[in-house]
């Protein structure tokens, strides 16, 4: 079951709330009788609102407000039928009903109820395509189809015109709330003409003489499932002194307090103007309060205007006679003529005299001396003083891009600093290996020869065993010891120890397999040695170990430790980088981080190796 909500006149009047419709007359059969005053018009809408922002509050909201639902009665109380009954969508942009779509359905109203057009709904209206465009041109329409009247030359219209488009929004949170609404209407209420809603009824009683009750046509009586609401008496908060953030009370009466803006230089001349006749009071013609009627001046009859004219000059006193006489009444003192904002002296006078004087500036006598102008204007001193300050402006806007700049750069290069120390570049520890300073061995007689042993070229590689060797036939002893005799003798031919600083604790390297016993005692007594003073030291430095051949390899590894055994029997311990030297094509294996890979040293180049998806790879 549906009910309404009751606004009673006057600022306090109470909101009442009751069961099924109300009584009285609907707004648009008001606005068919004749033309209504802005002063009624704005204090219906009041009351409209009022309503509205109750019923939301009360979590009761219309949901689809037309202006038909909209009903007033003999007494001044305006009310609005049709609460509680199920909508799942109304006539708004959003479709769902809710407090800001009847502030849209309010928005509507306003513009019927101030154009004299109950029929006009911007998204019922079968001529609007239904686009956003469609809806906002019928509202610009209807907008610029009111007639203002005594309204149209007040400063704040274009403002209220603004406000009256904003309930129409797409967009539901940029529209005020009802409350807003009802502020703004009841503080226009003083400056319009006109009389209340109750004057207003009183005066045309004859509205409702032929107010028929409407009736509805019922079906079979059913039982009520909806319960019916229980009765209200509230006091409504506009008239408490409530307002919003968005739009309060104080911000409605400065926009309401604007000036016009008054342009010229002297006094305007008491022309008597024709008294307007606006089409809102004429319209229609069928009724017209009396309050209203008393009010409408009489047309003045046609006179001349006054004009203001400076006073008489005394050196044309004796020509008074002469003279024509413009007015009875006396002159108006130079002091009232006040000066234009735009120029900074005063034409220059006009004697009575000359009626029409020329433009040009008047004669000056011999006697007469020019003095220059003193007066101070006001706007050069203001121009400096902006100069000014837009010059320290440019200064301080120039030296905060310069720091911005500088402070860019500076940490631009703290970054490059910071990177190159978290992440160095493989190229520069290649070139720290490489420029590591060798240790040579200039005595070469003094120096014990580093024990290799050679195989052949097609022997198959076989790891090295820690207990026995495979024994050795006679000829290769005696190989070895021819070999290890001619490199004491001769001087040319030097082994190269390059010694590089272990960044990392290498592990302990195996003992090299020993060697059968040959028959010369001096021999033995030196690889002894050899392996005594190469143990000592892989304690402290990673040792490469180049062998006299017809070229070199250069194994890098970088960031790892690794291991190379090779076919001729060179086996080295080395991290990041090592330098071999091979007689021929050799096959040898790296070993690092548990991978392994196969190497074919048959050329002087560079061999870099890498860990790729759990393999070592070497190219």
């Amino acid at each position: 079951m549906s009910f309404h909500y009751t606004r009673e006149p006057g600022k306090s009047g109470r909101i009442l709330r009751d069961n099924g419709t109300s009584k009285g007359l609907s707004l648009p059969r008001l606005i068919l009788n004749g033309s209504i005053p802005f002063s009624v018009s704005f204090e219906i809408l009041g009351y409209v609102a009022d309503i509205l922002h109750q019923a939301e509050k009360l979590n009761t909201p219309h949901g689809d407000i037309l202006i038909r639902q909209i009903k007033i009665n003999e007494t001044g109380c305006v009310s609005i039928d049709d609460f509680g009954r199920p909508r799942k969508n109304n006539n708004t942009p959003e479709g769902v009903p809710s407090g800001p779509g009847d502030v849209y359905g309010l928005g509507v109203i306003v513009l019927s109820l101030l154009s004299y057009n109950s029929k006009f709904h911007p998204i019922k209206n079968k001529n609007s395509d239904g686009t956003q465009e469609g809806i906002l041109n019928e509202i610009i329409t209807q907008m610029l189809s009111i007639n203002w009247g005594e309204l149209q030359n007040q400063p704040w219209l274009e403002q209220i015109q603004e406000f009256v488009l904003s309930l129409l929004s797409f967009v539901p949170e940029e529209r005020p709330q009802a409350l807003d609404v009802a502020n703004v209407f009841f503080e226009l209420l003083p400056l319009c003409e006109g009389p209340c809603v109750q004057e207003f009824l009183q005066n045309n009683k004859e509205l409702f003489i032929t107010v028929v009750e409407e009736s509805e046509s019922l079906l079979k009586p059913q039982s009520v499932q909806s319960p019916m609401v229980e009765p209200l008496s509230l006091t409504p908060d506009s008239s408490q002194g409530a307002e919003t953030g968005l739009w309060p009370k104080q911000k409605i009466k400065n926009l309401l307090k604007k000036d016009v803006p008054q342009k010229g230089v002297r006094k305007k001349v008491n022309i008597p103007q024709k008294s307007p006749n606006p089409k809102r009071t004429t319209q229609r013609g069928l009724y017209q309060s009396s309050s209203t009627k008393k009010q409408i001046p009489s047309k003045p009859p046609n006179t001349p205007p006054k004009l203001n004219l400076p006073p008489k000059s005394p050196k044309q006193s004796s020509q008074q006679s002469t003279l024509p006489k413009f007015s009875s009444q006396p002159f108006e003192s130079a002091v009232v003529i006040q000066p234009m904002e735009e120029t900074q002296s005063l034409p220059p006078k006009i004697s009575v005299g000359n009626p029409r004087p020329p433009l040009a500036d008047p004669p000056k006598t011999k006697n007469e001396k020019i003095q220059p102008t003193t007066v101070s204007n006001p706007k050069t001193s203001s121009l400096f003083s902006d100069i000014k300050i837009s010059q320290t402006t440019k200064y301080l806007i120039i030296g905060g891009f310069c720091m911005m700049i500088l402070c860019t750069g500076l940490l631009g290069v703290l970054g490059a600093y910071w990177y190159s120390q978290k992440y160095p570049s493989i190229e520069a520890e290649d070139s720290m290996s490489e420029t590591v300073p060798t240790k040579q061995i200039e005595d070469m007689d003094s120096a014990e020869p580093i024990d290799i042993e050679h195989k052949e070229e097609n022997t198959v590689e076989t790891p090295p065993k820690e207990d026995s060797i495979p024994p050795q036939n006679e000829q290769d002893d005696e190989k070895i010891d021819e070999s290890t005799a001619k490199e004491e003798n001769t001087t040319e031919e030097k082994d190269k120890i390059i010694s590089i600083p272990q960044q990392k604790k290498s592990p302990t390297p195996k003992k090299s397999p020993p060697k059968k016993k040959t028959t010369k005692k001096k021999t033995s007594s030196k690889k002894k040695s050899t392996k005594k003073k190469t143990a000592e030291e892989k304690d402290n430095q990673t040792t490469i170990v180049e062998g006299s051949s017809s070229f070199r390899i250069q194994f890098r590894l970088p960031q790892l430790e690794g291991k190379i055994t090779c076919g001729d029997g060179q086996s080295v311990d080395f991290i990041q980088s090592i330098t071999m030297s091979f007689r021929s094509q050799q096959v040898c294996r790296i070993e690092a981080n548990g991978v392994t890979a196969i190497y074919t040293a048959s050329s002087e180049k560079i061999v870099n190796c890498r860990i790729n998806n759990g393999g070592l790879i070497c190219q």
